[in-house]
């Protein structure tokens, strides 16, 4: 962000008298705690909407909280919470715990027997080809020669002159 950009923020979110959009407005006259001790979870929710994000949820919303004032009439003001409780309580557990019992620890002997490899009794010599036998010896003599030149630079010009490694 460049120097100029950022003054004209910083002017634009400093200036005086800024409304922002979050900020609650005042358009019904319950007070906020009245309103969330409302047992229509449906009717709390319409005025959180409306109140800090200014969005009309409509018509169908409305009989949506006309249908649930008529449920919370039949019930004696239960909200939906209180209507439908958990199905498991604290009490219970959903899993019962196992008891653990305790093993000895198997021996080398039992596990090699458990895994049965299939590993021949006799390991049959390996058996090199003619084209393996010369694609050694010419690697071997590959770092035969390289190992001379190593010996031959250490051992030349100005190192040779200063008493450099040998043979």
């Amino acid at each position: 962000m460049k120097i100029k950009e950022y003054n004209e923020m910083m002017a634009y979110l400093t200036k005086p008298n800024r409304v922002f959009p979050s900020k609650p407005k005042e358009k019904t006259d319950k007070t906020e705690k009245e309103v969330m001790k409302d047992p229509n979870l449906l009717r709390r929710i319409k005025h959180i909407a409306e109140t800090y994000d200014d969005i009309k949820l409509g018509e169908d919303f409305d009989k949506a909280i006309a249908q649930e004032d008529k449920k919370l009439a039949e019930v004696n003001g239960k909200t939906i919470l209180q209507r439908y409780p958990k199905e498991t309580t604290q009490t219970e557990k959903p899993f019962k715990q196992q008891k653990k019992t305790l093993r000895p620890e198997p021996t080398a002997r039992e596990i090699l027997e458990d895994i049965k490899l299939n590993i021949p009794e006799v390991v049959e010599p390996i058996v090199k080809t003619q084209d393996e036998i010369e694609a050694e010896k010419r690697f071997n003599d590959m770092m035969q020669k390289a190992e001379e030149e190593k010996q031959r630079i250490k051992n030349g010009g100005l190192a040779y002159l200063m008493g450099g490694a040998k043979k």
